[in-house]
């Protein structure tokens, strides 16, 4: 059969507005001219360079593409239309965020699934965000550096041309100038004692000289120190503090047994018969000395002791005289 030129142009036609019609809905966010799949809608108040057929992501696989964005006057808004694959299922509560895809700063929009299980309606709106990019957030982290920086550098310039600066400069020129000054003072005054300094470096010469000279000498004292130290090391010395240690324990003993009642000494100091007896020597004592100093003639003069005790037996009995002794006990 043959196919006449009419036909074949025609089929020719038809097969480039094919291609052209499938070309432009791939462009223009569809994925084939005879596509089926879900439609969503997204509200955003602004795209960040989102445009017609960015890819639509859920975990780094492509579902779908940004197909339609139309603009809102009354809500003053962006609507981005969502075409998704039909086997992928978007829940209840996802969220469509719009975030860069590449380095260059391509947008693309990916898919946060929700928690619920029921899969959200076709041509209902998902909640739409905005993830912030790297080179807007540079750009954001970069601006108050930026604004610190100018008022640093004001500041800076402000301090380099004030007066206070000035000041400085001034005051810092000044004490350079005394230093010369100071500096100069000590020259002269090293010039104006050149002798004295000299005569005092002779002396410390010759004692160093002296040292020298005398190093035997004073190595014989050294050694003498030695050897005195070494001789007081040898005294036995610790024999001596032991000895004394010994004593102070036997004083310690005789002691305990003084309290313990153990022995004269205890006896004497701790019985109460030798206390009553002496008591008792002493009070007779004392009644013989008034004794004596009333009556010295019963003791003293010949011949009248007889009368010396007529007269004390009258006093005892007119109770002028009362002289008792205690009884021992």
């Amino acid at each position: 059969m043959k196919i006449n030129n009419e036909t074949k142009v025609g089929a020719l036609a038809a097969v480039a507005i094919t291609i052209l019609v499938l070309g432009y809905n791939f462009l223009s966010g569809r994925d084939s001219l005879w596509s089926n799949g879900k439609t969503y809608y997204v509200k955003f108040y602004d795209l960040k360079g989102l445009t017609k057929a960015n890819p639509v992501i859920y975990k780094g696989y492509r579902i779908g593409q940004v197909s339609k964005l139309k603009w809102d006057k009354n809500e003053q808004s962006f609507v981005a239309e969502l075409d998704i694959q039909k086997d992928i299922i978007i829940s209840e509560g996802s969220i469509a965020t719009i975030a860069d895809n590449d380095l260059f700063g391509t947008k693309a929009i990916l898919i946060t699934l929700g928690e619920s299980k029921t899969e959200a309606k076709d041509n209902t709106f998902l909640k739409g965000e905005i993830k912030v990019g790297m080179a807007e957030s540079i750009g954001n982290s970069l601006g108050p550096i930026s604004e610190h920086l100018d008022s640093l550098i004001s500041n800076l310039n402000a301090t380099l041309s004030g007066s206070a600066l000035k000041g400085t400069l001034a005051n810092l020129e000044a004490t350079t100038s005394n230093l010369k000054g100071t500096s100069l003072k000590i020259d002269q005054i090293l010039l104006d004692n050149q002798v004295k300094l000299n005569a005092i470096f002779a002396n410390v010469e010759s004692i160093t000289g002296n040292l020298k000279n005398n190093n035997a000498i004073i190595t014989n004292v050294i050694k003498n120190a030695d050897s005195f130290s070494n001789q007081l090391k040898a005294l036995e010395i610790n024999k001596t503090i032991n000895a004394a240690n010994m004593a102070l324990n036997e004083f310690n003993t005789l002691l305990q047994n003084v309290n313990n009642g153990n022995g004269s000494l205890s006896l004497l100091l701790k019985d109460p018969k030798l206390y009553n007896n002496l008591e008792k020597v002493s009070k007779d004592l004392d009644a013989l000395i008034i004794d004596i100093n009333k009556y010295p003639k019963r003791y003293f003069s010949i011949g009248s002791g007889k009368k010396a005790d007529k007269a004390r037996d009258a006093d005892l009995k007119n109770g002028t005289y009362n002289i008792t002794t205690p009884e021992p006990q």
